[in-house]
């Protein structure tokens, strides 16, 4: 799975050094030299999964290399998932959970939502490295308003959003397909399996996250 060549580098910095120290060395490791180096000598492997490190920038590379890299998130799944679940991932980005839940469970079904076209490239790069679990990839946004698609605004990697008004002026637009929550579940969950929206929302809370009412 992505995680630390050091045997989960993050948490292991929270456990035994200082703040201070522990953000120096970040800053010492995830840097586009260490980057360079991540993208020559680990281009397609990671203790066992495959990353293209090569198909993102250098700073990436080294966050995704080290644990950085949506480390919260990979954290929250990794407790949580069960060999046998079935996810739906809203803003898959490159693939970097998707990858480590696909390496650490059996997982039923995962379906990646993820609306950036950029990302999406790199998402479907790391999906083929999974053959044996069923992977839906949905090349789309969630949005509840009127219309079939919606403006999707690119910054960046890490800057990509929904756009409206002037925002859109100031990055590269996608006109983006738009798909609701609700349809997503009844198309990929069965009806017989267990699902509930407020025993997810009931868990987030317990594992920590906060919800403006």
């Amino acid at each position: 799975m992505i995680k630390s060549n050091s045997r989960d580098f993050e948490r292991n910095f929270k456990r035994f050094l200082p703040q201070s120290v522990k953000a120096l060395a970040i800053f010492l490791l995830v840097n586009r030299c260490i980057g360079y180096f991540i993208q020559k000598c680990c281009s397609r492997s990671l203790l066992g999964a495959k990353f293209n490190f090569s198909a993102v920038d250098p700073l990436v590379a080294a966050r995704v290399y080290f644990g950085l890299w949506e480390g919260a998130e990979v954290r929250f799944y990794k407790k949580y998932v069960s060999d046998g679940d079935t996810i739906i991932e809203l803003g898959s980005s490159i693939g970097v959970t998707l990858a480590t839940l696909c390496s650490k469970c059996r997982i039923k079904t995962y379906i990646a939502v993820e609306a950036s076209p950029t990302a999406g490239r790199i998402l479907t790069e790391t999906i083929t490295y999974f053959p044996a679990v069923n992977i839906v990839k949905l090349d789309c946004a969630i949005s509840y308003g009127v219309g079939a698609t919606c403006k999707f605004q690119e910054l960046s990697l890490t800057g990509s959003r929904l756009a409206e008004g002037e925002n859109m002026q100031k990055g590269i637009c996608h006109d983006v397909q738009v798909m609701q929550l609700n349809d997503i579940v009844s198309e990929n969950i069965d009806i017989s399996e267990k699902y509930s929206i407020d025993d997810q929302i009931a868990l987030l809370k317990k594992s920590g996250f906060s919800f403006k009412e």
